[in-house]
């Protein structure tokens, strides 16, 4: 299929890659309205018509609108190496899979509302401008692997599976709403201030797992990784909920904060982390169930304020790593990280 040709609206140096619609001689941004309007029609019939037409689009305002009816009979929906060149409103509830990898948001970019009932992609995007997940719903796993947010950006959203940020970068800060059972990852990422706090919709189904008549099988909290992340500037992880945090393998070169201001922080591993400027533990974070084997200067931890929380054996304060030992020595399997045994300590 013939590429599209025409100079980008927003840019006329650039040749637009596109792909031409079916027997016109421009792509979905660059056709007459008319003509748009008479082919998208078509597509309600014939899904095949549309595959490879949204990818390496210039998309503006009123293209994103009239696209909007097939977002939620079509899948996949697959905009790879497109650019939103206006602010972008999607409000939709997707057919399936969509693909938003590569992708470039000149403007800011709402996607307050939206359902996306398949795997979301957003590898390698860019966000210019402020971003924003508010109400959006995820039903599948969500990519967001090198993406760049330029801007701040808020996933007020409903999270049903594990979210990908890794090795993303964000140049302002990040909040994420959670909840139990979901794994939130921003190993490798390039971050500075994290907002954490617990999501409260109530449309969900019962969760007989969170029913505390057996709580043996009570769905575990939020896990959230940082492993191997660079943190910058001055840095904090900040949290509502109660929410486990790893930052196994982490290189700290500025000093990070960590505190909860409401709910609990249970830091479950230091494991192979190198403290080379502070790590500043504040009020609400636990850190008895914390491995810390291979870590690194851990003489620069710093407990700020509150109760760290260290667990007790055979009278004296001890490190999870420690129980664990004492657990095989003693031929029990050690426990999980956030409930590594012992007592906890109350300071006097």
């Amino acid at each position: 299929m013939p590429t599209c040709g025409e100079p980008w609206i927003s840019d006329p140096d650039r040749i637009c890659q596109a792909k031409t619609i079916p027997g016109l001689t421009a792509c979905l941004a660059h056709v007459d309205p008319i003509s748009r309007s008479e082919f998208l029609a078509m597509v309600h019939e014939d899904r095949d018509l549309v595959t490879g037409l949204l990818r390496n689009l210039e998309v503006h305002g009123d293209l994103t609108a009239e696209l909007a009816g097939i977002f939620t009979r079509l899948t996949p929906i697959d905009f790879s190496g497109s650019e939103f060149i206006e602010a972008c409103w999607l409000d939709v509830h997707f057919a399936g899979d969509v693909d938003f990898g590569r992708c470039r948001f000149r403007e800011p970019t709402y996607f307050e509302g939206t359902v996306f009932p398949g795997r979301a992609n957003f590898a390698y995007s860019q966000f210019d401008e402020k971003a924003s997940f508010n109400t959006a719903r995820f039903d599948a796993d969500a990519r967001f692997d090198l993406a760049i947010f330029s801007s701040y950006v808020t996933f007020g959203s409903d999270f049903r599976s594990d979210v990908w940020f890794d090795r993303a970068t964000f140049k302002s800060w990040i909040s994420v709403l959670v909840q139990n059972g979901i794994r939130v990852r921003f190993d490798g990422a390039h971050l500075s201030t994290v907002m954490l706090d617990i999501f409260t919709g109530d449309d969900r189904p019962p969760d007989r797992d969170a029913d505390s008549r057996f709580g043996w099988l009570q769905t575990p909290p939020p896990l959230v990784t940082f492993h191997g992340a660079n943190f910058t500037g001055i840095a904090d992880v900040r949290t509502r909920t109660d929410v486990d945090v790893s930052l196994t393998r982490v290189v700290l070169r500025n000093s990070l904060s960590l505190a909860s201001w409401r709910g609990q922080m249970r830091l479950v591993s230091l494991r192979s982390a190198a403290l080379e400027a502070p790590l500043v533990i504040g009020d609400g974070v636990d850190l008895g169930g914390c491995r810390m084997s291979h870590a690194t200067g851990l003489e620069r931890l710093r407990i700020a304020e509150g109760d760290p929380m260290w667990r007790t054996f055979r009278r004296r304060k001890v490190v999870a790593d420690e129980l664990d030992g004492s657990s095989r020595r003693l031929r029990r399997a050690p426990t999980d990280p956030s409930r590594c045994g012992g007592r906890r300590h109350s300071p006097a």
